[in-house]
């Protein structure tokens, strides 16, 4: 079954709007909150560039200032805290930009939401950037998508998008009414509720 399901998120908007006043964009929040995903979808035009991989993180760090350039028009940098010194290059590049007139660059960081990246961000990025930080699935987002939701639903699926959609797609809400059988002393109902519960720790293949 296809899963490649995109949840709108209540600030894309405001992404969009700050994206065109500030030249550098910082999206940050917890880990599989939904932060490439939400950069990639709506900056679909502009190059991605995940730092998680070796070769472009060594591409990187051995020349960043030629390595930019190659992006004249900006990029998406994500797990930016992957190299530190990143911040003070595109300090230098976005200046530049704005002494030529050209003002063009754009660059969407992101990355999760610690206190090594949000240091360098102050330090290097103080009237530059603009912080955004995405949080998990709210309710609103949820049954925007998805249709109501009941509170006993809403506290098992929590709000990590791949876990919602795995769950709420993937998988049947209740128990077929004909399944009448235990597992280990255990009701249909309770090793249901224990697989999905299971279901959250599962890794997606």
């Amino acid at each position: 079954m296809d899963i490649s399901v995109y949840i709108s998120r209540d600030v894309s908007q405001k992404l969009i709007k700050l994206a065109g006043i500030y030249p550098i964009i910082t999206v940050t929040g917890p880990r599989q909150s939904g932060k490439t995903t939400l950069c990639r979808q709506m900056f679909e035009q502009m190059p991605y560039l995940d730092l998680e991989r070796l070769d472009i993180l060594t591409a990187l760090s051995s020349d960043p200032l030629a390595f930019l350039s190659q992006y004249p028009r900006g990029a998406i940098l994500d797990e930016a805290q992957r190299y530190p010194d990143l911040f003070s290059y595109l300090q230098v590049h976005v200046d530049e930009d704005r002494f030529d007139g050209n003002g063009q660059r754009r660059y969407i960081l992101s990355g999760s939401n610690n206190f090594s990246l949000l240091e360098h961000v102050s330090q290097s990025m103080a009237g530059r950037t603009a912080l955004i930080t995405l949080l998990p699935l709210s309710v609103k987002e949820i049954e925007r998508h998805y249709g109501r939701q009941g509170s006993d639903e809403l506290m098992l699926n929590g709000g990590y998008p791949m876990v919602a959609i795995c769950i709420l797609i993937c998988l049947p809400t209740t128990m077929p009414p004909t399944l009448n059988v235990t597992c280990g002393g255990l009701s249909t109902s309770k090793t249901w509720f224990s697989f999905r519960i299971l279901s959250h720790y599962a890794p997606v293949v």
